[in-house]
């Protein structure tokens, strides 16, 4: 088994890591953050180990995923032909003619991963404008609010009008001495 082989077969890059490991790069990435699925090829006589070395849990991982034992029984019922450990290592072995039929597998499996992992990802909450604006004088609340509920496609024709005593953002001025 070569590099070249490998090659030719499937079209990905490869770097042997010994006599009997490759390391492939894929041209699909996880998630959206652009890091490429990578998997690992080894020789084991006349056998093949594919793994992906527990990446793509890792990656998810590292993208706030909190992985959990209902998480890896998702993933394998969605892909049920490679195996996939607690530790989250995506693997599989099979027969040396069989070796693009088994990256193909564990490939298929880290790419479940980057896709779930879209929907597995923490949710940011995003502020509502009524707090963010919380601590500002009533009056520019009001203009605020009010603003928020525009569109670009209406025209404006309100204006909040003044009080007549209203001279100041935080209130009227005190009279007399």
């Amino acid at each position: 088994m070569n590099c070249q082989s490998i090659l030719s077969n499937i079209g990905f890059e490869c770097l042997p890591l010994d006599e009997a490991t490759l390391r492939i790069w894929s041209p699909f990435s996880y998630g959206t953050d652009g890091e490429h699925v990578g998997l690992y090829v080894q020789a084991l006589g006349n056998q093949v180990h594919v793994t992906d070395n527990a990446e793509a849990l890792m990656h998810a991982s590292a993208m706030g995923v909190k992985i959990s034992d209902r998480r890896i029984d998702t993933l394998r019922r969605a892909v049920s032909n490679v195996s996939i450990s607690r530790g989250g290592t995506i693997s599989t072995t099979v027969d040396d003619s069989q070796v693009q039929e088994a990256v193909v597998a564990v490939l298929n499996a880290a790419l479940a991963v980057g896709h779930f992992e879209t929907a597995w990802a923490p949710r940011v909450r995003s502020e509502s404008l009524t707090k963010l604006v919380a601590d500002e004088p009533p009056r520019l609340v009001r203009r605020l609010l009010r603003l928020g509920e525009w569109s670009h496609h209406e025209e404006v024709t309100e204006v909040f009008p003044r009080g007549r005593r209203t001279r100041r953002a935080h209130g009227v001025r005190r009279q007399g001495p």
